[in-house]
C-alpha cells in the first residue's frame, strides 16, 4: 500500500485509502500495545476485520466455559475480568485487551468478563489474531508475556505464595549472568587456565549451535587428569562428562537440590530452550537456604551479642533482593522481613534480661505501626513500645535501661530509630494497661488530629515478646468502643482519604518532591497508606481483632462491612502497589543505595504503569465511597 509508513515520531501513518470511520480505528489501535508494533499494511488487515460493539454496565461477555471468538480492544469504558470464585483478576481499560487467555489456548474462557462501565468494544476475530501472531512475532511475545503474567499471579494465589526460595525457579538463583563455556577440542590446559582466571570450578562444553555436550569440573581434573597422570595437552572431549544431566532455567530449585543429590553430582548446568545460560552448584543451592529467613533466625538465636546480631541481620538485603527476584510476593517479603526482626527484638530483651536479671513486673513488648501489621519494608524504621501490669511503672529505671538497650541494638542491626520518638524508650509508651487504656479512651471520644495521627500507630498493636494478656485485655475493650462510636469512625475515616492516590485528570499520574530524579510517584504515602488506612475503618467499623492490612481487608468482608468484589479490587490493587514498591527497593539494593518509596514512572514498563494507574484508581473510588458513607465532608 503506497501512503503508508513510519512516521518521525514512531506511530504508525494510516494508509491514505482507508475510509474515515476506519482511519479513526487505525489511529487508536496504533496508539496501544502491540497494535503499534505492527506494520501499516498489517494494522490496516487488523482494522478491516474489526467488528464494533456497545455493551451496557454490568453486561456479562462471556462466562466460564463459554466460546471465546475474538481478542476484545476496550476503546472507551471498562470491563472487569473475574475467577471463577468472582475475584478480580485484572481490570481492562482504555486500549487494553482480554479474551486473548481462551484463544491461546483451547478457545474456551476459563475466566468471567463483565463490563463495569457503558462500554465500546473492538472485536478481532480469531483468524485474524492468529495470522497476526503468526506473522509478527514482537506482536506475539507481547501475548505470550501477557499470558504467562497471568498464569503465574494464579499460581501465587493457589500456592498462598509460599516464601521458600526452594521453590522458585532455578533461573532466579544463578550467581553469574553468564557461563563461562569452551569448545570440545580446546586443551584440558587451557580449559583450566579458563577455571582459574574466572574463578569458577566448572567449565562447560558447547558445540557450533551453542547446545551443551560435556562438562568439566575441578573435581574431574584431579580424578581424570592429575591423578591418573593424563597429559594436559589432551582436548576437553576426551576428559569430560559427556552429555551431562542439565535442568531447565523455569524448574524449581528444590527440583535441581533433588536431581543433584539423585545424580550424585556438585554441578548442574542451566539451559533455556537448549542453550546453556548458567551453572548452579550444590553450594549456591546451600546458600539459598542458609540466606532464608527461616534459617537467619536460627542463626540470630545463636548469637552471645549485638555485634553478632548485627552481622546476622548484614545478609537481610540480599535476602530481599532474591525473593524479589523469585517472584515472592511483597506480602510474603513483608512478613518474612517482620520475622526477622521480631527475632532480632526477642534476642535482644533475652540477652538484656541475662544482664539486668527477671524483669520485676509482667509486660509485653509489642510492635507498632507497620511492625504490628507484618509488613515492614528496607525502609521502615523501629515503631515499638512497652505495656506494663499495672503499678509496673514502679519499676520504671528496669524497664527503662531493658528499652534503650532493645532500641539501640535495633538501630545497630539495621532497624533505625524512629523520628518521631515512638519507642519504648520514650517514657509516654512505656506504661501500665491502665495508662494504655486511658490513651486509647482518650483517643477514640475525642478524636483530635494529633489522636488520629496516634490511632494509625497504636492501634496497629502486636506483642512480639512477653505477656500477651496484657495486649489482649487492652484492644477488646478499645476495638468495641471504637465500633460504637460513629465520630470517631467518621474522623477516621475523613483521614483515611486525606492521602489521595497520586491521579489526575485523565489517569495521568501526579508526580511527588523525591528519589534522585526529583519528582516520583510516592507508593509509601500515597499509595500503600491509603489502603492501610482504608482497611483499618473497614476494621474497626465492624469489630475485627485483626491488624495485617489484607487480613483486616478479608475480615471486614466476611463481617458484612465490605462488599466482596470492593474486597477483592482492593486487596489486588494492594498486592500490586506493593509488588511494584518491592521491585523498585530490591533494584536500589542491588545497586547499594537505600531503598526508599520513590518510583519514577519512566523506570515502569508500560504494563506496569496500566496496572499501577487501575490500582490507584480502585483506592480512588473505595476513599469516595468512604466519603459518602461517613459524610466525611461535613465534619468539623
Amino acid at each position: 500500500m503506497s501512503g503508508a509508513g513510519r512516521r518521525h515520531d514512531g506511530h504508525v501513518s494510516r494508509p491514505s485509502e482507508l475510509v474515515d470511520e476506519l482511519a479513526d480505528y487505525y489511529d487508536f489501535l496504533a496508539r496501544h500495545l502491540p497494535f503499534s508494533e505492527l506494520p501499516p499494511e498489517s494494522l490496516a488487515r487488523a482494522v478491516r476485520s474489526l467488528e464494533v460493539t456497545y455493551h451496557r454496565s454490568g453486561d456479562t461477555l462471556f462466562k466460564v466455559g463459554d466460546a471465546v471468538p475474538s481478542l476484545s480492544v476496550v476503546r472507551k469504558g471498562a470491563v472487569d475480568v473475574l475467577s471463577e470464585e468472582g475475584r478480580l483478576i485484572e481490570r481492562e481499560g482504555e486500549g487494553e485487551c482480554f479474551g486473548f487467555a481462551a484463544l491461546l489456548t483451547e478457545g474456551v474462557a476459563r475466566r468471567e468478563a463483565r463490563c463495569v462501565e457503558d462500554t465500546l468494544l473492538y472485536a478481532l476475530p480469531s483468524s485474524t489474531f492468529h495470522e497476526l501472531r503468526a506473522q509478527h512475532p514482537r506482536f506475539d511475545r507481547f501475548f505470550g508475556i501477557a499470558h504467562e503474567s497471568r498464569l503465574r499471579h494464579g499460581v501465587e494465589e493457589d500456592d498462598g505464595g509460599a516464601g521458600g526460595l526452594m521453590a522458585h525457579p532455578v533461573k532466579a538463583l544463578l550467581q553469574r549472568p553468564d557461563v563461562v563455556t569452551v569448545t570440545p577440542e580446546v586443551t584440558v590446559r587451557a580449559a583450566a587456565e579458563l577455571m582459574t582466571e574466572q574463578r569458577v570450578s566448572s567449565v562447560v562444553a558447547v558445540d557450533a549451535e551453542g547446545r551443551i555436550v560435556g562438562i568439566l569440573t575441578d573435581r574431574d581434573l584431579r580424578a581424570r587428569v592429575l591423578a591418573r597422570g593424563v597429559s594436559a595437552e589432551l582436548p576437553v572431549a576426551e576428559v569430560m562428562t559427556k552429555d551431562p544431566v542439565r535442568v531447565e532455567a523455569d524448574e524449581r530449585a528444590l527440583e535441581a537440590l533433588l536431581t543433584m543429590t539423585r545424580h550424585r553430582i556438585h554441578h548442574l548446568p542451566v539451559v533455556d530452550e537448549g542453550q546453556v545460560m548458567g551453572m548452579i552448584t550444590g553450594t549456591d543451592l546451600l546458600r539459598v537456604q542458609a540466606a532464608h529467613p527461616v534459617y537467619m533466625v536460627g542463626e540470630i538465636n545463636k548469637q552471645t551479642d549485638v555485634a553478632g546480631l548485627a552481622r546476622s541481620t548484614r545478609r537481610m538485603a540480599g535476602v530481599v533482593q532474591r525473593l524479589a527476584q523469585a517472584s515472592v510476593r511483597a506480602a510474603e517479603v513483608g512478613r518474612l522481613v517482620t520475622f526477622v526482626a521480631d527475632a532480632v527484638t526477642e534476642r535482644l530483651i533475652t540477652l538484656a534480661e541475662e544482664e539486668l536479671g527477671p524483669a520485676p513486673a509482667r509486660y509485653a513488648w509489642v510492635g507498632l505501626g507497620s511492625q504490628g501489621r507484618n509488613e515492614l519494608g528496607m525502609s521502615s524504621d523501629q515503631d515499638n513500645a512497652l505495656v506494663l501490669e499495672p503499678g509496673g511503672q514502679a519499676h520504671d529505671a528496669y524497664f527503662l535501661e531493658l528499652a534503650q538497650r532493645v532500641n539501640h541494638g535495633l538501630a545497630e542491626c539495621g532497624f533505625p530509630l524512629c523520628t518521631g520518638e515512638v519507642m519504648a524508650s520514650n517514657p509516654q509508651w512505656r506504661q501500665p494497661s491502665t495508662q494504655w487504656a486511658e490513651y486509647f479512651r482518650a483517643w477514640i471520644d475525642t478524636p483530635s488530629t494529633q489522636a488520629l495521627m496516634n490511632a494509625s500507630v497504636y492501634f496497629d498493636m502486636r506483642t512480639v515478646h512477653g505477656d500477651d494478656a496484657l495486649v489482649r485485655d487492652l484492644r477488646r475493650p478499645m476495638l468495641e468502643r471504637a465500633q460504637r462510636n460513629d465520630r470517631f469512625l467518621a474522623t477516621l475515616a475523613r483521614s483515611a482519604v486525606e492521602y489521595r492516590p497520586p491521579l489526575g485528570f485523565f489517569r495521568q499520574f501526579v508526580l511527588d518532591e523525591g528519589g534522585e530524579e526529583g519528582k516520583a510517584l510516592d507508593l509509601k504515602h500515597r499509595g500503600l497508606a491509603p489502603v492501610v488506612s482504608l482497611a483499618r475503618v473497614y476494621a474497626m467499623a465492624t469489630g475485627s481483632e485483626e491488624v495485617e492490612t489484607r487480613e483486616r481487608i478479608r475480615d471486614a468482608r466476611d463481617r458484612g462491612g465490605l462488599h466482596a468484589k470492593d474486597a477483592a479490587s482492593l486487596l489486588d490493587a494492594h498486592a500490586f502497589i506493593a509488588q511494584v514498591r518491592l521491585r523498585h527497593q530490591a533494584d536500589q539494593l542491588a545497586e547499594a543505595k537505600q531503598p526508599d518509596n520513590f518510583v519514577s514512572p519512566d523506570s515502569l514498563s508500560a504494563f506496569e504503569r496500566s496496572h499501577l494507574r487501575d490500582a490507584f484508581k480502585v483506592v480512588a473510588d473505595l476513599q469516595r465511597g468512604l466519603e459518602y458513607r461517613y459524610k466525611t465532608g461535613m465534619l468539623g
